[in-house]
């Protein structure tokens, strides 16, 4: 889902649409999580959405806890 999700941020074959890239990479977040898997990519760029304000409202805060959440699945 890594690259739908992108292909919705950068406009690849669809109109660019952060909020859609941004719905998509959180449920991977959400959706991993209960298995034990974190998705690391996706946790990147969440945190580089928050931290730009793109399809969301910015936050540094939320930008560094999911930063953090990559970080710990040890693949960043």
């Amino acid at each position: 889902l890594n690259e739908l999700a992108i292909m919705h941020f950068y406009g690849i074959g669809t109109k660019r649409d952060y909020k859609k890239a941004f719905e998509i990479f959180e449920k991977q977040i959400s959706g991993n999580a209960s298995y034990g898997g974190i998705n690391a990519t996706a946790c990147i760029w969440l945190a580089l959405m928050y931290k730009e304000g793109l399809g969301v409202e910015a936050s540094e805060e939320k930008a560094k806890r999911y930063i953090d959440m990559a970080a710990s699945r040890e693949m960043v």
